[in-house]
């Protein structure tokens, strides 16, 4: 599916995302500057020109047509597991079941149920067990970003710049996950227009 259809589209995903870190208008002003390929000040200050209008106009039509829901929910840091689950379940019950919760992100979120004097790192692996564990009961894919350590801070003589040691506060967080990428950060990062997984 593209931007420029307003019919015939093929299969999509109802997708629900919790905002751990972004308030929910810059969020919403994020996704429709990526949409439309705009500058997100330029929406915020409503200064596009008249090509950038015609971009947004085209991805406003393209929401109002487009069979799938896209959801965003803003949540405070320290957020649960359980607070995701509610929200899912409210979303539920007024008729859209998402497909795809995705959570933005791991590190900001605090785990149920866990003594108040638990180790940070170990309290990440409880989260990232607590998510995996929400997944597999509502059948519903979790997609979670997490922070990774300085590569020069935490990297080893001869380690690669990719691995577990790279991730941050938990290598535990990846004992509960099915699948990981990490972004590899490059010399000059910012002139390439991939990313390197």
């Amino acid at each position: 599916n593209t931007v420029e259809m307003t019919e015939n589209f093929k299969q999509g995903a109802n997708i629900l995302l919790f905002s751990l870190e972004m308030p929910l208008a810059d969020y919403q002003d994020r996704v429709m500057s990526r949409l439309a390929r705009v500058p997100q000040k330029g929406i915020r200050d409503a200064k596009l020109d008249k090509d950038g209008e015609s971009k947004l106009g085209t991805v406003a039509k393209f929401i109002e047509n487009y069979p799938f829901t896209f959801e965003i929910v803003d949540l405070p840091r320290g957020a649960s597991v359980e607070t995701v689950e509610l929200i899912y379940n409210d979303v539920c019950s007024k008729g859209t079941r998402p497909d795809v919760i995705v959570i933005d992100y791991l590190n900001l979120m605090q785990a149920v149920n866990v003594p108040d004097d638990m180790q940070d790192w170990l309290a990440q692996e409880k989260v990232s067990e607590q998510l995996h564990e929400l997944g597999r009961v509502l059948e519903v894919v979790i997609l979670s970003a997490v922070q990774l350590n300085d590569e020069k801070q935490s990297s080893k003589v001869g380690e690669s710049s990719i691995g577990m040691h790279r991730i941050g506060r938990s290598k535990g967080i990846l004992k509960n996950a099915n699948f990981a990428f990490q972004i590899e950060r490059r010399a000059n990062e910012d002139q390439f227009p991939d990313m390197s997984l």
